[in-house]
């Protein structure tokens, strides 16, 4: 299946790596980065997040999930081309993370398995399933974040209106609007999937600097 790229076979190497590398998936399509090539082995990622216009964009850490998946990409795709592609984040504000990507020459460096599918990627659209997890899915889930974790469920609407504020104060205020928003989503979201699971991964030790998650039907979506 050939690429479909928007620059040709002529184009710099570093040109053509970043082409596949924006294919990388981010939420709503966003595309928080902007790219800056210094030279040829030498390019420049401008990261930025919506946490000020998403109300989804919790402490920007979504966006930063996507720099991540962009960074991989990028290194997927830098292998199509026998280079290392190694990548450091500079000092700074994570609303607008700088990151460095060097590209680098390595002998007898052999394409990545997966470099033929970055133009493949599809997205999930489809509703999922209404099916709750059971007993076994939910200690899969508590097992899979180790010792120095716990997980908490929040399931009932009553848990779900409780922690939500958390994930929504903003300069000490919480914004009425936003609020209304997020529970007509979680409305919208239980009236296609009965089940709507919310929980939180937090160190055992300590609930400072929770990451908070979402998932809806998580194990049927993955079984689907």
């Amino acid at each position: 299946m050939p690429l479909r790229c928007l620059v040709t076979d002529d184009e710099p190497i570093a040109r053509q790596i970043l082409e596949l590398a924006r294919w990388a998936p981010s939420g709503d399509n966003t595309q928080p980065w902007r790219f800056e090539i210094l030279s040829d082995d030498h390019v420049v990622v401008h990261g930025f997040d919506t946490r000020d216009e998403v109300i989804y964009d919790f402490r920007g850490h979504p966006s930063h999930m996507s720099h991540g998946a962009l960074l991989e990409t990028a290194r997927i795709a830098a292998t199509r081309f026998g280079l290392r592609a190694h990548w450091s984040r500079r000092p700074g504000s994570d609303r607008h993370p700088i990151y460095d990507i060097r590209l680098l020459t390595e002998a007898g460096l052999q394409p990545d398995p997966l470099a033929e599918c970055i133009t493949r990627r599809v997205v999930q659209r489809r509703p999922m399933r209404s099916t709750p997890l059971d007993a076994t899915q939910r200690q899969a889930l508590v097992d899979a974040v180790g010792g120095d974790y716990r997980l908490v469920f929040f399931e009932s609407c009553r848990q779900r209106l409780d922690v939500a504020p958390g994930f929504l104060k903003v300069g000490g205020e919480h914004r009425r609007d936003d609020l209304v928003g997020a529970f007509a989503a979680a409305d919208f979201v239980a009236g296609r999937a009965a089940f709507l699971l919310l929980f939180l991964v937090v160190p055992a030790a300590t609930l400072e600097s929770p990451f908070f998650a979402t998932g809806a039907g998580f194990f049927d979506s993955v079984a689907a």
